[in-house]
C-alpha cells in the first residue's frame, strides 16, 4: 500500500465467494449490495449509542476531571499506558501538584463538578466571526496547555481552590472518524472510503447521521459545587463566573438560566482589587479611577495573574504623597508626575495638630510671668507714665 492511500488492516468486502456448480465448480463471485446499507445502518446506532453513553452528562464531567488532573500532575503518557486504573488513582493521589489532588479526591468520592458554561457545535459559515471561533476551537481550545492555563485563570480570578475548575473540549472530527472505514468492492479493487463508494441516495443518508454527530460538539466549563454553589443560577457569583467564561471563550453562555448574566470582566476585576484596598484599610478609589482601571484591563491579556497586574496599575495610578490640609488632620492624595509605580508603604497615622513652642518663646512667658505676679517692694514709690 502507498503512503498517499489510506492505512487500514480492516475493510468492509462488498462481495464474496460462492462455491461454483457443474463440473468446474469454480468459485462464483458475488457482490453484496446490502453491506452498504448494513454498515450505514450500523454507523446510525452507534451514533444513538454515542449520545447516549459517550456524551451523557455524567461521563463528561468525570472524563473532563480526570483529563486536568492527568494534565495537571506529573504522570507523562509513557507512565500512563501501562498503569490499571488503581494505579493511575494512586499515583494522582499522591502528587504533588494541588490541583490533581483536588480533582482526583472528588473524582474518587464521586462528588463529579457541574457545568456552569457551554458552547455548542455551530456549523461554519462565510462569516469572519465563525470562522475565527471555528480557528480557535482547533488551535486553542483543543491545546492541553491553553485549556489548563484558562483552568487556573479561573480559579485565580474567582478566588476558588486550585482543581476546582475543569474545561473539557474534545476534537469537532472525533465523532464522524466511523465514516473513515474503508470499503473494497472487488477483488484486486482500489480500496476506497466508505463514502466514496455511496449512490448519491446513499450519501445524503450518511450527510445526515454526519450533520447529527457533529452537533453533539460541545465546550463546557465545569466546577467543584462546594467552592460555587453552582446549582443556583440566582447567585451573583454565580453569573459572575459565567460572564468571565464569555470573556475568557469570547462566546455567549449556551445554558439558558446563565445566559447574558453577570457583570463584565472588567468591572469584576477592579472590584476585587478595590475590595482588597479597602480590606487593607487604604483609602477609598474615586469612580473616575475605577472607569479608568477597567479601560486598562479590558486591554489586557487574561491570565492567572491579572489581578497582581490591576494592583499593581492602581498603584500607579493613584500614587500619593502625604501632605496637611489647613485645619485638618487627613492626608491629601496627590498623583506622582514620575510616572513610576510607588513602592506599597505603610499607613500613616498622623498625631493631632499641636500649638508650636520654640525655646525662645517658654523663656520670654516665664519671664514676664514672674515680673507680673512678684509683689513689689515697700518703699517703692511707682513712677507716673509719661
Amino acid at each position: 500500500m502507498t503512503a498517499d492511500r489510506p492505512k487500514a488492516r480492516i475493510a468492509l468486502l462488498k462481495y464474496r465467494f460462492e462455491a461454483g456448480h457443474g463440473s468446474t465448480r469454480r468459485p462464483k463471485l458475488v457482490v453484496k449490495e446490502e453491506i452498504i446499507a448494513e454498515a450505514i445502518d450500523f454507523l446510525r446506532r452507534r451514533q444513538s449509542i454515542v449520545e447516549k453513553v459517550y456524551f451523557h452528562r455524567t461521563k463528561l464531567a468525570a472524563g473532563s476531571m480526570l483529563i486536568s488532573a492527568v494534565a495537571s500532575s506529573s504522570v507523562t503518557m509513557s507512565d500512563l499506558i501501562p498503569l490499571a486504573d488503581a494505579e493511575l488513582i494512586a499515583r494522582l493521589r499522591a502528587d504533588e501538584s494541588d490541583r490533581t489532588r483536588h480533582l482526583i479526591s472528588a473524582y474518587s468520592d464521586r462528588r463529579l463538578y457541574h457545568p456552569v458554561y457551554q458552547i455548542h457545535f455551530e456549523a461554519p459559515t462565510d462569516d469572519t466571526a465563525s470562522e475565527q471561533f471555528t480557528r480557535r476551537v482547533q488551535d486553542e481550545f483543543r491545546d492541553p496547555v491553553w485549556r489548563a492555563e484558562m483552568e487556573r485563570t479561573l480559579e485565580a480570578i474567582s478566588g476558588l481552590k486550585p482543581g476546582s475548575v475543569s474545561v473539557y473540549c474534545p476534537d469537532r472530527k472525533m465523532n464522524v472518524k466511523q465514516f473513515e472505514m474503508l470499503v473494497q468492492t472487488e477483488p484486486d479493487g482500489h480500496i476506497k472510503y466508505l463514502k466514496d463508494s455511496l449512490s448519491a441516495v446513499r450519501q445524503q443518508e450518511m450527510h445526515a447521521i454526519n450533520d447529527r454527530f457533529e452537533q453533539l460538539w460541545m465546550l463546557q466549563v465545569f466546577v467543584d459545587d462546594q467552592e460555587l454553589a453552582i446549582t443556583d443560577t440566582e447567585r451573583i457569583d454565580v453569573q459572575d463566573f459565567s460572564a468571565l467564561c464569555v470573556r475568557l471563550f469570547d462566546h455567549e453562555n449556551d445554558l439558558a438560566p446563565l445566559a447574558r448574566k453577570g457583570k463584565p470582566f472588567a468591572a469584576q476585576i477592579v472590584r476585587r482589587v478595590v475590595a482588597k484596598r479597602k480590606t487593607a484599610g487604604r483609602r477609598k478609589v474615586t469612580q473616575p479611577v475605577q472607569e479608568q482601571l477597567e479601560a486598562y484591563v479590558n486591554a489586557l491579556r487574561i491570565s492567572d495573574d491579572i489581578i497582581d497586574v490591576a494592583e499593581a496599575e492602581l498603584e500607579r495610578r493613584t500614587a500619593k504623597r502625604a501632605r496637611r490640609e489647613p485645619g485638618g488632620d487627613q492626608l491629601v492624595l496627590v498623583p506622582r508626575e514620575d510616572g513610576e509605580p510607588p513602592t506599597p508603604a505603610k499607613p500613616v497615622i498622623l498625631a493631632p495638630r499641636q500649638p508650636v513652642h520654640t525655646q525662645a518663646m517658654v523663656k520670654a512667658t516665664a519671664a514676664a510671668e514672674e515680673v507680673i505676679l512678684s509683689p513689689a517692694p515697700a518703699d517703692h514709690e511707682p513712677e507716673l507714665a509719661r
